[in-house]
This record gives C-alpha cells, sequence and structure tokens, in this order.
C-alpha cells in the first residue's frame, strides 16, 4: 500500500489525477504526459512500476521501475528534463 508520506511527496510539480492504496495517476505540469505508479508488494521488498503516455487519448505503456516512490517521482522528472531538452541526454 502507499503511505501517507509517499502521498506527500507529489508536490505542485505534477497535478493529482486519481489514486487509491496501490496506485497513482499524476500528470507533469511541464510536459503533460501522464504517469501511472502501481505499488507492488512482495514478502521481501516493495517495487514500482511506471507507465507512461503522451496524453489521455494514449494507452499507457510501461516506462521502467523504482525501488521506491520517491525514486519514481525522480525518474519521471528526469524523464521531463530529457524531453525539454530536445530529448538529448543528461550530461
Amino acid at each position: 500500500m502507499l503511505t501517507m508520506e509517499e502521498l506527500r511527496l507529489i508536490d505542485d510539480y505534477f497535478t493529482l489525477l486519481s489514486s487509491n492504496a496501490f496506485c497513482v495517476t499524476i500528470r507533469s505540469k511541464c510536459t503533460g504526459h501522464e504517469w501511472h505508479i502501481i505499488v507492488q508488494e512482495y514478502a521481501d521488498f516493495r517495487s514500482f512500476e511506471i507507465s507512461h503516455r503522451h496524453n489521455s487519448k494514449d494507452p499507457f505503456h510501461v516506462h521502467g521501475h523504482a525501488g521506491t516512490f520517491r525514486k519514481a517521482l525522480q525518474l519521471i522528472s528526469n524523464h521531463d528534463t530529457f524531453q525539454l531538452n530536445g530529448r538529448k541526454g543528461i550530461l
């Protein structure tokens, strides 16, 4: 389950579209891209699957995984930087 502490990490960089105990859907205010983060809980660890779409008409596709919710948000922010930089890598 997502904790309140994790949900509080969603700052004004994002618009919260929906959430429940196991997933959250957010939109980046910088790119307008939508992101769906699903918590996957196992006996010994948690993982976060990150899915992405460019607009609400596109289907989501898996973009990656993160070990923490904070890292998932950081990966999304890094992707926005990549997009806004003309899809050039971060040096």
